[in-house]
């Protein structure tokens, strides 16, 4: 008979990320990483575990909920897992983890998750441009798989996804006030993903590094969306770590991220034409507040739209991996670069503390990259659950601070 086991996490304040036109699929990512991260089970026996989850991250909500679900449920393989969430992500999933394909080194993780509603602070600006975020609301549904193949005693790793994902906008708030934006649901998000990843990676201890190096490359496409463009976006990153002491290590971290554009959507490439499309009448019913709040997103909306059918969108900064003292997405360019640096101290068994700088850049044109830039600095406690570290920390940007709760190592 399998047994009860019940990792124990902090109280915790509120929520985790938005990702932006992709709630859902941020709720799949988050089981399959909790799944891929609890540790064997001694015996290869079967066993309960349930998982609770308190997350909170900026520009999102609180979001409380828990997972449960068998680990090897054949031999030493195959996790099943269920979880809920509710808060500002109200949604459900399954997530089935490291399913045997023909050897130990290849496994597949296939999830289906339900949004019934998530909330998100959220602007369409590019780059650095000055915003003023509103409150999106978003429902959806997404389903996919990842195979992983592990290489060479596990120092090359091969990951080949496809996912599948419907993305609906309930609407846009400024406090308790609806910006009448109705047009919006034309650019509605059904998207078809594909992913190639590769990894190389020389490390003492994969889950929690403390000397080496890893170096990735992931390529990301993304089409079938109405009235934009299908696009393919390259991200690489390095890592490495490096002792200094046994219970202190220096991280150091680099990712490029570019985007292109693989079948442009001519019909909506202006701003003018986005802005035909939504055909928004922000006189109609409205304070003369709600009037401004809605011509201003009726802009940045249409600007953001066309400018992401040109060129299209690389990975955002802003949140709880890159550029921590700023809300989840804060910036999104068709280019965007980050740098960063942790302490890692291990202070006392399980606790860490980790002290960080953050460098981020962002752009729609290469050559611009050097003109601005963003950094954040800031300081996390880290405890080691099952090791799956849970990351509480506050960080300071240009425009605020942020605090969050997260889990996992930020990269």
């Amino acid at each position: 008979m399998p047994h009860l086991h019940t990792p124990s996490m902090p109280p915790a304040p509120r929520r985790p990320a938005g990702m932006q036109r992709a709630a859902g699929p941020l709720l799949a990512a988050l089981l399959c990483a909790v799944a891929s991260m609890l540790p064997p089970v001694t015996g290869g026996a079967a066993e309960l575990r349930v998982l609770p989850l308190l997350l909170r991250l900026e520009g999102v909500g609180p979001i409380v909920g828990g997972a449960v679900g068998y680990t090897h449920v054949s031999g030493e393989r195959l996790d099943l897992y269920a979880g809920k969430s509710f808060g500002a992500v109200d949604a459900a999933g399954v997530v089935a983890a490291d399913v045997p394909l023909g050897g130990e080194q290849v496994g597949l993780t296939a999830f289906a998750v339900a949004v019934n509603e998530a909330r998100l602070d959220t602007s369409y600006t590019r780059g650095f441009a000055d915003d003023e975020a509103v409150n999106q609301r978003v429902r959806g549904a997404g389903a996919g798989g990842i195979v992983k193949f592990e290489l060479a005693q596990r120092s090359w790793i091969v990951n080949l996804g496809l996912a599948q994902s419907s993305v609906r906008f309930a609407g846009y708030f400024q406090g308790e006030r609806r910006i009448p934006l109705p047009g919006a649901k034309l650019f509605d998000v059904n998207t078809t993903a594909l992913l190639a990843g590769l990894t190389y990676q020389q490390l003492d201890e994969p889950r929690v590094p403390h000397r080496g190096y890893r170096l990735g490359l992931n390529a990301a496409t993304a089409a079938g969306r109405v009235g934009q463009s299908d696009t393919l976006t390259l991200t690489g990153t390095v890592t490495g770590y490096v002792p200094l002491g046994d219970a202190l290590t220096w991280a150091l971290h680099g990712m490029f991220s570019a985007a292109a554009v693989t079948r442009r959507e001519s019909k909506y490439d202006t701003a003018d034409e986005v802005r035909a499309a939504l055909a928004t009448d922000c006189t109609a019913g409205t304070s003369d507040a709600g009037q401004a709040a809605c011509e201003r997103l009726n802009e940045q909306l249409a600007q953001f739209i066309a400018a992401n059918n040109r060129v299209g969108s690389a990975t955002p900064l802003g949140g709880s991996a890159y550029l921590r003292g700023f809300r989840e997405m804060r910036f999104r360019a068709a280019q965007t670069r980050a740098l960063a640096t942790e302490l890692r101290w291990r202070v006392r068994g399980r606790l860490e503390l980790t002290p960080f700088y953050e460098l981020g850049y962002a752009a729609d044109d290469a050559a611009a990259l050097s003109d601005e830039s963003r950094s954040s600095v800031g300081l996390e406690l880290r405890l080691h659950m099952a090791e799956l570290p849970v990351r509480l920390g506050v960080a300071q940007g240009e425009e605020r601070s942020a605090w969050y709760l997260m889990l996992g190592y930020p990269w």
